[in-house]
């Protein structure tokens, strides 16, 4: 009786020992993969057709090989071709692995919603889930033990909205809200047509059309005060608009889209260099090590923000509107410290 191998194994396995080897005979192979001939003919084939893998039979050895090189002169063409074999992945990259492990940590928080529609099916989910991993690459036990995630700290704020911002959505129909705005320190009542709900870095953000300042506009369900469902149909918002309000650097949106461009020393550009701030951002490398990076934002808050955290080793070289912001927010911090320093703390 055969053990089960896994194709994807088996692939690898043929290709190792062909490697190791030069020639496999096909007793050899059928052994070393503890599979049946029809089984290995068919891995063969699939090699062969499907991977372009140079393999060739010799019917005077009853073997397999990689392309001869000598007789064919091709001996370092046909080493470059064996290697180009794109076989399926030996082990799980590690995007399966984060998938793997943050879906089944996120089946654990849904699960403890004892009141949530999806809690009851999450046990199912997560043995559905678990019944993927493969025995023979490690057990579905030994992975939760050898392999760990650390997923963000969640927020706990909970919008008492949050249900009723849901129905809205899904009903197309508009909220009349009291907001507080943070910047001005003030509050409206405004009547929204809801567009689209946004989880950024756990918080929990209402895309919606303001009928007040007649735009659309981007609002934390943290500082939404009152809310009550209004019996007027939503406004219709083009797509082309919504996504608008990705094309900048953040959550935060509103005005033109402008380029950012920031300079990074050595010491902090060989970590910037692998970061990525926007999809659609620019990193120009210098030969000492220092990092210009070019970052499209239509909104400064958090760009600002972002900026600061690299203290020293970061600098503005334009627009100069956030040069200044950036200077404003330093001399602020300095100022802070130095008075700190006046009365001796």
């Amino acid at each position: 009786m055969y053990t089960h191998m896994n194709f994807k194994m088996r692939l690898f396995r043929i290709d190792q020992l062909i490697h190791e080897r030069g020639q496999v005979s096909l007793p050899e192979m059928v052994a070393a993969l503890r599979c049946s001939v029809p089984t290995l003919k068919r891995d063969l084939r699939y090699l062969r057709e499907k991977l372009k893998a140079p393999i060739v039979y010799s019917r005077k050895t009853n073997s397999y090989s990689y392309v001869r090189e000598r007789a064919l002169g091709l001996e370092k063409e046909a080493r470059e071709e064996a290697r180009k074999v794109a076989l399926p992945s030996a082990w799980y990259s590690p995007v399966e692995i984060t998938a793997l492990m943050t879906a089944l940590q996120l089946f654990d928080r849904v699960e403890n919603e004892k009141s949530g529609l999806l809690a009851p099916d999450m046990k199912a989910m997560k043995s559905r889930l678990l019944s993927l991993v493969q025995e023979e690459r490690i057990s579905a036990r030994e992975l939760l033990k050898r392999v760990r995630v650390i997923l963000p700290s969640v927020i706990e704020h909970r919008s008492p909205f949050f249900e009723m911002i849901g129905n809205a959505l899904a009903h197309k129909t508009r909220l009349r809200i009291t907001y507080w705005t943070k910047s001005s320190q003030t509050e409206k009542m405004r009547e929204i047509s809801p567009v689209r709900l946004v989880n950024y870095k756990n918080r929990w953000y209402l895309q919606a059309w303001c009928h007040l300042t007649d735009e659309l506009r981007t609002f934390s369900l943290e500082y939404i005060l009152a809310a009550e469902p209004c019996a007027k149909n939503c406004r219709a918002v083009p797509m082309k608009d919504l996504e608008a309000l990705d094309s900048g650097f953040g959550i935060f949106s509103g005005g033109k889209v402008q380029v950012a461009v920031i300079h990074f020393d050595a010491q902090m550009g060989a970590y910037v260099r692998d970061e990525i701030w926007h999809p659609d951002q620019q990193v120009l490398t210098a030969e000492d090590g220092t990092v210009e990076l070019r970052v499209p934002y239509t909104n400064e808050t958090e760009l600002v923000a972002q900026i600061l955290h690299y203290g020293a080793h970061a600098r503005v070289m334009a627009p100069e509107s956030l040069k200044k912001s950036v200077l404003r927010e330093l001399e602020a911090a300095l100022a802070a410290y130095s008075a700190d320093r006046a009365g001796g703390v």
